[in-house]
């Protein structure tokens, strides 16, 4: 018997952005803010961007860990907003 640890529990979530389509795998050792990198990495903007995720529905979808994986035919649509420079 094995310690279990050769499992893979990874996830892949498909997403499109601006009409491209990306795909990331999570392991299970990511958190929300690993994810909101990842994302922004794949649609080459800054990590300090806003990301919101919808559903094929228009739905919003949370950026966690325990986000419900999709299909390549179903993406999430990545918006992205860009960070605003405080003002000091």
């Amino acid at each position: 018997m094995g310690s279990g640890s050769s499992i893979d529990t990874s996830k892949t979530i498909h997403l499109s952005i601006a009409g491209k389509s990306e795909k990331i795998i999570l392991s299970r050792f990511c958190g929300s803010r690993d994810i909101h990198d990842l994302i922004a990495q794949a649609a080459g903007v800054s990590r300090y961007s806003g990301i919101t995720l919808r559903d094929i529905d228009g739905a919003l979808v949370p950026i966690s860990p325990s986000m419900t994986k999709n299909g390549a035919s179903s993406p999430y649509e990545v918006v992205i907003t860009s960070p605003t420079a405080a003002n000091g």
